[in-house]
């Protein structure tokens, strides 16, 4: 029997003690309605969870990713309103209005049922919910556990992806409240947080790191430098655009630097407190025998986009903003899970159902198929990379190239709380 959303369990009844249990996640697949179905790795099977009428998504949403302890992050089109919803327990938390970020300049309602119409932006143009549920928010982060009363949440917003955070975000306060972060960058793509230094750590589209420590008023800043760039294989990476470029050949190195985007993840290791760059290369276009397709020569969509291949590079710290970026050649065991979500690692000597020295990967590329209705594909370009041999296995959904399909929502990685009993319809 499908379980039904429980009713919601105050903060205060919860206790705010227990600290951050390491858990094999979940696939989320696409949601029917109220029932929310998900891929459980270790098992192998499918399991499905109904929500009460109250606590599903009030209409169209995007989902902009999971956090732990059975979190999914989502936007409502209607009024750009965020949620965290925990699809098993069936609690939801209404996060601070996106209207207190300052890419909004103020909003018109409509005169009888006071819903919002119109947003402006920061150049006070106007904005249906629509077209700003796209781009007002793109990733978030918490600091710990939202029973914790020194949670805090940080997000990227608005047009620039720039930074700006809340405290305790699960208290549903109405003075609550975004708050920018005053700094250079901009274009943040990445942003984690580090348990045992206690700061945020963000990367943004221009490969710049910093870190910043909410912790001191005023609050610190730190711009992370790259003293030089290390080795630990015989593949040594070359340095393309200030970031190193592995490769055994030079056809390697035509297909990354030539034929592929690029995109950074930031991963952190809950257990040993490191942090690493994971670079994806994707061709933009492949044809079905492999072939790899200039994007020009696909201005008409025919082609899907695919991963080829990873980097993996860890950050060694000399100090508080100096690290040297070191070329891994092995993850050990380890499996990093990386996507829409924030990046982390788990260990397969604990977890010995999951593959070792491997890269589980999602589709997080939305401005490549979100908007473009034509495609045939979005969502597909997901499954488990081997680090070591360099091959991809599929997770739950084929990734033949003649077998690839639009997915939407993209499938997203799911952490279940483990202290929340699980008793789902099992289908598969």
């Amino acid at each position: 029997m499908a379980i039904i959303g429980a009713d919601s369990v105050p903060m205060d009844a919860i206790d705010i003690s227990r600290q951050r249990k390491s858990v094999i996640p979940w696939l989320m697949l696409q949601p029917e309605g109220t029932v929310y179905k998900f891929y459980r790795l270790a098992e192998g099977d499918v399991i499905q969870f109904e929500q009460r009428q109250q606590q599903e998504p009030d209409g169209d949403v995007y989902y902009l990713g999971s956090l732990f302890q059975g979190w999914l992050v989502y936007i409502q089109q209607k009024d750009c309103q965020v949620f965290l919803l925990n699809p098993i327990s069936g609690r939801k938390i209404k996060l601070p209005s996106v209207e207190t970020l300052p890419e909004v300049n103020g909003v018109i309602r409509n005169t009888q049922t006071g819903l919002i119409e119109t947003f402006l932006n920061y150049q006070s143009q106007p904005r249906t919910p629509q077209q700003l549920s796209k781009y007002i928010i793109r990733k978030i982060v918490l600091s710990s556990s939202l029973m914790n009363d020194d949670c805090v949440a940080m997000v990227t917003y608005g047009h620039s992806d720039l930074l700006a955070f809340c405290r305790r975000p699960g208290r549903e306060d109405s003075t609550n409240c975004w708050i920018p972060l005053d700094g250079p960058l901009r274009q943040y793509t990445q942003i984690v947080y580090h348990s045992k230094k206690k700061l945020f750590f963000a990367l943004t589209h221009f490969r710049d790191l910093e870190a910043w420590d909410l912790n001191t008023d005023p609050i610190n800043r730190f711009h992370i430098h790259n003293e030089h760039f290390g080795t630990s294989s015989n593949e040594w990476p070359i340095v393309c655009n200030e970031w190193p470029i592995s490769f055994v050949d030079d056809d390697e190195l035509e297909r990354k630097s030539s034929y592929c985007w690029d995109s950074d993840y930031l991963v952190y290791d809950h257990q040993s407190h490191e942090l690493f760059i994971v670079t994806r290369y994707i061709a933009p276009a492949i044809d079905q025998d492999g072939t790899l397709i200039l994007s020009e020569d696909n201005l008409d969509d025919q082609f899907p986009y695919q991963t080829l291949t990873f980097d993996v590079f860890k950050l060694d710290f000399i100090n508080h903003d100096h690290v040297e970026l070191q070329y891994n050649s092995s993850l050990g065991n380890r499996a990093f899970f990386i996507g829409s979500n924030t990046g982390f690692a788990l260990s397969t000597t604990q977890f010995p159902e999951l593959k070792p020295n491997s890269i589980y990967f999602t589709d997080d590329l939305t401005w490549a198929y979100r908007h473009r209705e034509n495609l045939k594909c979005g969502g597909h370009d997901l499954g488990i990379y081997d680090y070591k041999e360099g091959s991809f296995s599929s997770c739950y959904y084929p990734i033949d190239l003649d077998k690839i399909q639009r997915i939407l929502p993209a499938p997203i990685w799911f952490t279940p709380d483990p202290d929340v009993d699980v008793d789902a319809e099992c289908l598969a």
